[in-house]
């Protein structure tokens, strides 16, 4: 009898625990965690985010964000808990696994570096002899992969993107890749101003990362989610909206290039 008594107890906290399914709301549910200045765990959750939100209210449907890591986030997903995630690359093995958007936005990935070394490269062979800082399970691109099965790069398995400005502004490494609007970002947030001051960027692209709108093809429902979707994201952009959100979110971001 005791045990009962107890389990009832602990019903409602279970019930309180377990994640809101797909199937259990009337809204779009998009998982998002934090990667400032692209996303964030805060309203209005970044530009991604709003871009993704007003694509879709002008279709008529209304969306809720779950903020939550960034695997846990991917894998309520993948499952169908939850009907997508935004802002995700688009490769082979994700489109067996969801339908997968225009991109909401592009962004250059660039290389930082201490501006002590004096970087000029046009082709991956001027960056022979340097090292590069990569997180494990990141993927950037061919190019950076071309570099290292060549040999012309050595590589540093860093941990998050801010041992790896940590460890770069250190010289434990040449080079680290990043998007852009990101990587200035974490400069600024994880560095003192005179450590700061040390880095720098070099414009030259490795790659163009595509930021997508992830929906699982686990719920059948997110077909027709992801046609709406993309003719809201059509208009979105055609009324010019989308750069408006860009600039108000990313101001001076080398995306804009992208949207002429």
């Amino acid at each position: 009898m005791l045990q009962k008594y107890q389990l009832l107890l602990l019903l409602p906290f279970i019930l309180l625990s377990k994640p809101v399914s797909a199937l259990e709301t009337d809204r779009i549910i998009i998982a998002i965690n934090a990667w400032e200045p692209l996303k964030s765990e805060e309203e209005p959750y970044g530009v991604l985010a709003q871009i993704t939100r007003e694509a879709f209210e002008l279709e008529g449907l209304s969306v809720e964000f779950r903020v939550a890591p960034w695997k846990r986030g991917y894998d309520n997903v993948k499952d169908g808990i939850w009907h997508g995630i935004v802002g995700w690359n688009r490769t082979a093995e994700r489109e067996k696994l969801f339908f997968i958007s225009t991109p909401l936005i592009l962004e250059d990935v660039v290389f930082f570096h201490r501006k002590d070394l004096n970087l000029d490269w046009n082709d991956v062979s001027d960056l022979q002899g340097l090292s590069v800082g990569m997180i494990d399970g990141y993927n950037y691109g061919p190019l950076l992969s071309e570099a290292i099965d060549r040999h012309i790069l050595r590589t540093e398995v860093t941990g998050s993107e801010e041992q790896s400005i940590l460890m770069l502004e250190a010289k434990r490494f040449d080079l680290w890749p990043c998007e852009a609007d990101v990587g200035v970002y974490l400069v600024k947030n994880t560095l003192k101003p005179i450590q700061e001051a040390r880095l720098t960027y070099h414009p030259r692209p490795i790659q163009v990362s595509d930021l997508c709108l992830l929906l699982s093809r686990k719920i059948p429902e997110n077909e027709s989610y992801y046609q709406a979707f993309e003719r809201g994201y059509a208009r979105l952009k055609a009324s010019g909206r989308l750069k408006e959100l860009i600039e108000e979110f990313l101001p001076g971001s080398s995306s804009l290039k992208y949207l002429d």
